[in-house]
């Protein structure tokens, strides 16, 4: 296995394909570990195995991930901007003349 650390100081300066390979690897390793971590903390479906479809899981994943980028892009932050639809002091959101939120 290649770590990033593996490469630490060696810029550009790549000695072949294979190299550059692993490092692009590595790096896109540690992306996606990050997601599924972020994914861990923020959805509790994601913290134990899943009793679900495979097809099923490729689609939790994908709108969560969706649901993620809507709230961090319009909302700037990693909390919920509104509590659960169950509980009983929820507020309601107000809906602009464009019909959005």
């Amino acid at each position: 296995r290649y770590h990033l650390q593996d490469f630490a100081g060696k810029g550009n300066d790549l000695e072949n394909e294979k190299e550059l390979f692993n490092l692009r690897h590595a790096s896109l390793r540690n992306v996606i570990k990050r997601i599924f971590g972020i994914f861990k903390s923020r959805f509790t479906i994601f913290k134990s195995a899943s009793p679900f479809l495979f097809k099923t899981q490729v689609e939790l994943v994908l709108v969560c991930a969706t649901l993620h980028n809507f709230l961090h892009k319009e909302y700037r932050s990693d909390e919920f901007p509104i509590k659960a639809m169950d509980e009983p002091s929820s507020p309601t959101l107000p809906v602009n003349e464009d019909h959005t939120f």
